[in-house]
């Protein structure tokens, strides 16, 4: 028998939701962002950003 299983962290929502509010307060804050190259986290496990160069000016 096999089952599929969406699996997600207990603190995704927590997590999306503090950076909502933090990107909310920086727009009125910051002029611009600079974003840099991504570089990706390449693993079995986990797929995300391992670093994102970022210039607030």
């Amino acid at each position: 028998m096999t089952t599929s299983v969406l699996e997600t962290c207990a603190g995704l929502h927590l997590a999306r939701l503090e950076m909502t509010a933090l990107l909310e307060v920086l727009v009125e804050k910051v002029r611009s962002f600079d974003i840099g190259e991504p570089v990706l986290a390449l693993n079995n496990v986990l797929r995300g950003l391992a670093s994102l160069p970022v210039r607030v000016n």
